[in-house]
């Protein structure tokens, strides 16, 4: 919401990356980035597996795979709590889309805060297209993607 005024004429993506991930790989962004612009998504998430996901927000699917939310940790439900794949919290975001959905959200939350997940939400209701991108397998020592080589 804030950068809004200095992007409110940009037409392109917008990358959102979380300081504290030191082992992410400019490869693995570069694929990010072109996974989201040849889905022709209006925003995309990286995921992560975790086998220990306690403190994260969790990507929530229905029994086909498909996303049907993301939720925050502290918000979350004890079975949700049980879900091992994680918000990385890095997305890419047509700027368009993106800031037409910040207007819709709200802090509604444990927290009381605005979360920029809720965008995801947002999409999904308004029939948006938006693709999560294949897992991170996080390891004791490193980060690897699967589909990158």
């Amino acid at each position: 919401m804030q950068t809004e005024p200095m992007l409110r004429n940009y037409n392109g993506d917008v990358l959102v990356l979380s300081g504290d991930v030191p082992l992410l790989r400019k490869e693995t962004i570069a694929k990010l980035i072109s996974y989201h612009r040849e889905s022709n998504a209006v925003g995309t998430i990286l995921t992560a597996l975790l086998d220990d996901p306690t403190g994260y927000g969790r990507i929530l699917r229905n029994k086909t795979g498909i996303v049907t939310g993301i939720i925050e940790h502290k918000d979350a439900t004890d079975d949700q709590r049980k879900v091992n794949e994680i918000n990385s919290g890095i997305y890419i975001f047509d700027a368009k889309y993106l800031f037409e959905a910040l207007q819709h959200i709200n802090p509604h939350n444990v927290q009381n805060e605005y979360y920029l997940t809720d965008v995801f939400g947002y999409f999904w209701k308004h029939h948006l297209l938006f693709r999560l991108s294949l897992p991170m397998i996080l390891t004791k020592f490193a980060v690897s993607i699967p589909w990158i080589s």
